[in-house]
């Protein structure tokens, strides 16, 4: 015999009848649904021309601060294959982050706040590292310090970005539409490489032109 149940009906079969069972079991809670927020056409156009552009000014940021220009700052300033190291390999540390960052979004209300504050933090470091770089320039500061401070920044840079990739995934996948998912991407990477292809030159000509500069 053969029992079939569900929220509407419940009967028991077998091979020749079918009748209603004597007992129904109470139907099974469904599990809770996250509710996704309604966004308007106009609101979301707005937003993704906003994290297209996004896209291209975090890679210039990135190839700045974090590509073959820094890598020839620290070593105008003398650094070390030790310090080169670092620079290396804690990108690939910080990454070990991302399921600690994913577990402090899912405890926030807003991953829109929380990306916010996380990239927010990450690039204002740099705010600091500029007034280190003018301190060194009027002789107040020593190259040493100056690479320790540029190395730190890095690091404290790299793990704010760790933390927040997770959220920032998953907020673009609430943003996004499934449908226009391959095309965005495509269009976003697209235009971060242009970026990247423009910023790698264009600050090698500033630094060859910078006095002093190499």
């Amino acid at each position: 015999m053969y029992s079939i149940r569900s929220s509407h009906l419940s009967v028991c079969m077998t091979s020749a009848t079918v009748y209603p069972c004597t007992a129904s079991a109470a139907p099974l809670p469904s599990p809770p649904s996250k509710t996704v927020p309604g966004f308007t056409k106009q609101q979301i156009r707005a937003s993704l021309s906003a994290s297209s552009a996004d896209g291209a000014f975090s890679s210039v940021f990135e190839n700045i601060v974090k590509g073959v220009l820094i890598s020839n700052f620290l070593l105008e300033l003398g650094a070390g294959a030790f310090e080169i190291g670092l620079l290396t390999s804690v990108p690939m540390l910080a990454h070990l982050l991302q399921p600690l960052g994913a577990f402090f979004s899912e405890r926030t209300t807003s991953r829109h706040r929380y990306c916010l504050l996380i990239f927010s933090l990450s690039r204002l470091l740099w705010v600091a590292l500029i007034g280190g770089i003018y301190w060194y320039g009027q002789g107040q500061m020593a190259a040493t310090t100056l690479i320790a401070w540029t190395l730190f920044s890095l690091m404290a840079c790299f793990i704010l970005d760790a933390m927040g990739a997770a959220s920032w995934v998953s907020w673009m996948a609430v943003l996004v539409p499934e449908k226009l998912r391959g095309q965005y991407f495509g269009w976003r990477r697209s235009l971060s490489c242009l970026a990247a292809l423009l910023t790698i030159p264009a600050g090698g000509w500033v630094v060859t032109r910078w006095p002093g500069g190499s």
